[in-house]
Parts: C-alpha cells; structure tokens; sequence
C-alpha cells in the first residue's frame, strides 16, 4: 500500500529571503515572503495541521520541514472522534473517511482456547462521528498538505533545515538552510510566532534549553500490515493471551495491522530484549509465526507492507512555551502509542492554541499560558489512560482473573464510560 497516494510536490524550491523562485515545471514564479505571522518547524501530521489551521484562520505561515520527500512509513493510523470534529471545521474530515476506514467496534478475545470476552461498541457516542477512523499517515498527511496547498501554494518548503531561532520584543528571526541553495548560506524569516512540530527528538527544544523528562516502559512492540486473512471485519481485534498482547487493526484496501507485544525475560528491566525485538523487525516470517502462535490466525506473509519494532515511552517538556515560541505534538509530549492517542493529542492543542490566539493576538502570552496548562492536563489525562489499557493487557498469572474482569466490564453499563474513554470523549 505504500505510496499508493503521493503528496503533491512541493511548490517551494528554495527559501532564499527576497529571490524569486520557479515552481516545479510550472511557468508561474513567486516571492518569498521575508515575514510571517506562525512559523511552524515540521510537517508531520500536527505540524500539517496546525498549518491549515493558521491558514484557514487568515494568518500567513510557512512550514519548513528538513525532510525534501514526505515519509511513506505509515505508523499512526487511528483518527478519534474528537480529532474528526476538528478536521470536519478544517474542511478535510470528509476527505479523511472517503480514504480510510471507519472502525466501529472492537471485540476482546481471551483464555484458551480463545474465546470472545466482548465487544466495545462505539454506536453509543454521540453523533455524527461514532467510530474510530483507521487511515495510514501518508494518507493523512497527504490530506492536510493538499488543503494547505488550496490555500496557498508557498506555504509548505521542504529541504530546509531551521538552524537556530532568535527572539526580540516583537518577532522570532528563524534562521535556516536549504538543500536547494548551492551556497549553503544561511538565511533567515521573521514570525510572530514559532511552533515547533519537530518530533520527540526535536533539536530546537534542546536549543531553547527545555528539559524533557521521562524514560522508557518495559514493554516492547513488534508490527506489521498484511492482507487481512481474519474474519474480524471492519472490527479491531484485542487478543489478552498468557504469552502478551496481540491487537489488530482493520486498514483500507483489505489491509490489516497486527502489532505484538514481545515477551521479556525481565519485564522490570525496559532494555531486556531489545536485539531480539531489533531482529524481529527485520523478519516479517517471524512476525506472522507469533501471531499465528498466540491467536491461531495465520498471515499471508508475502503481503507484508510495512514492519517495525518499538519501544513504549513516556516523556513531557519541563515547558511548552518559550515567550513567542510553543511546542507541538511529540515536541512537547510523547505519550505510549497503545490507544492511538498521540497525533490527537498534538492536533486538540494546536486547534485550541491557533482559535485562541486569532482572537487574542494582542495577548499572546495568555494565550499561550492557557495553552501549555490546559495541554499538559491533557497529556497527563491521556498518558494514564494508555498506562491503564498497558495494565489491563499485561500478562501473569492472573489471566484468568483479567479476562473476568474484562467479560464483567463488557458486559454492563461500564462498557458505555469505556467507550468515550477509548475514543478520547472527555480530553
């Protein structure tokens, strides 16, 4: 499936302050802009869609993202209700569902034989949005980066690398490279404001001298997307089994994704393990053998396109906001990918972060107060909630007791308050 849907190629071949620039084949030119109103630094998902955001709220921006091609590796791929609210007031949620899948139960399997503990059902959410959308990230990301195109065609440059970042009274002086400048000179853009989108191992936020804290769960994680051999439907699959984990996603395209929790020798111990993970990576046979093994479903590995091992982490900045400067997304906070909450996260505060400043521009450092203290509240909130679902899946001795546990839940009024807390109702 990957790179089924190409992102548009960027209109901007270079970012060099005053010159004037050919797009792509087309005969039309433009001019740089020297200021803007949000300079956002990554266009990942959140980094994307705080850019259509700013755009859609009539302010000027400029993404500058150092990668020159968009990523074809798809990892996030769950979209939550919430999150789809905000995208349907960008204009792109239709476009979201016409390319993804809408995944509207998911059913607990557990004990041996496995058998079904119960299904969470979403039709109880309100309405319009009652499912959890499943959509690969370079769809997504293609979505965002297309809107934002309509919008203003100069508004997304890649190849560009931001150096460094200065501020005054009034302005941030972003100072950057681009791959497409011969000279390698460095240039610079003046913002208002700056939002750093640049991932969880962002270099600007150890440039700002802000601290992040955290560390690593015991939990590790192999995944892989094949054609889908299940008779699941267009239902996730959660498998609780006495040798781990098993959860398994419906895709697009008849695809679906499995990812395993590896077994550790010393699960107090968050580096036991990590070469075998490591390999298993590196073999899809491997992959389709444990979940074949533990859930007795077999994968055609022949229709292996994508696999990755990783790691459980949880980390938060000492701060979100340096005066005219605010972290975004794994920037700030990342947060176990069990439930699917990161990117949503990310996207719930920039929303509240741009409506709030459009209207309080005058106040900025208000806003951006209010922001940091209501995001982190909810990183925390979300931070627990993929701990608590880590517990409930946990393998020990008391398998038996869980999968009661799980069956009891399931099968009364909890299963309502379990719903909106798996799609992120309440954050």
């Amino acid at each position: 499936m990957a790179g089924q849907d190409e992102v548009s190629v960027t209109k901007l071949a270079s970012l060099k302050v005053g010159a004037s620039h050919k797009v792509g084949a087309s005969p039309s030119h433009f001019e740089v802009r020297r200021s803007v109103d949000v300079a956002i630094v990554g266009a990942g998902p959140v980094g994307l869609f705080a850019a259509l955001a700013c755009a859609q709220q009539g302010l000027t921006v400029q993404v500058l993202e150092a990668r020159p091609e968009p990523k074809r590796h798809s990892r996030a791929i769950g979209v939550h209700p919430p999150a789809l609210v905000l995208l349907d007031k960008l204009g792109v949620a239709n476009s979201f569902c016409e390319r993804g899948l809408c995944v509207r139960d998911g059913v607990a399997l557990g004990g041996v034989p496995l058998k079904e503990l119960g299904r969470l059902e979403f039709k109880y959410l309100p309405p319009p949005y009652q499912f959890v959308l499943a959509i690969r990230q370079d769809d997504n990301e293609c979505i965002l980066s297309e809107a934002l195109d309509a919008h203003d065609q100069a508004s997304l440059a890649r190849g560009v690398h931001v150096t460094q970042l200065q501020q005054d009274d009034t302005h941030v002086e972003v100072s950057y490279t681009s791959q497409q400048d011969e000279s390698a000179c460095t240039n610079t853009l003046r913002a208002r404001f700056v939002f750093v989108a640049d991932g969880k191992r962002s270099t600007l936020r150890e440039q700002l001298g802000i601290g992040f804290k955290g560390g690593a769960y015991p939990h590790k994680f192999v995944m892989g997307d094949f054609a889908d051999s299940t008779d699941l439907g267009p239902s996730a699959g959660i498998f609780l089994t006495a040798d781990g984990l098993v959860e398994s996603f419906p895709l697009p395209h008849g695809v679906r994704r499995w990812v395993v929790q590896r077994h550790l020798t010393n699960p107090n111990d968050p580096h036991t393990n990590d070469s075998e993970a490591d390999d298993m990576a590196s073999s899809a046979d491997k992959l389709v053998a444990l979940v074949e093994t533990r859930t007795g479903i077999v994968a055609d590995v022949d229709t292996n396109t994508m696999l990755s091992s990783f790691g459980v982490e949880r980390y938060v900045a000492d701060k979100f906001v340096s005066d005219r400067i605010a972290l975004l997304g794994d920037a700030a906070h990342v947060i176990s990918p069990i439930g699917g909450q990161g990117m949503n996260i990310g996207w719930l505060g920039a929303w509240d972060l741009i409506t709030s400043l459009t209207r309080q521009q005058d106040d900025y450092q208000q806003v951006f107060a209010m922001y940091a203290q209501r995001q982190l509240e909810r990183a925390r909130n979300a931070a627990q909630r993929a701990e608590f679902n880590m517990q409930v899946s946990q393998s020990s001795r008391w398998n038996a007791l869980r999968n009661g546990a799980v069956w009891s839940a399931l099968h009364s009024p909890i299963k309502y308050l379990a719903a909106r807390q798996f799609t992120m109702h309440g954050l």
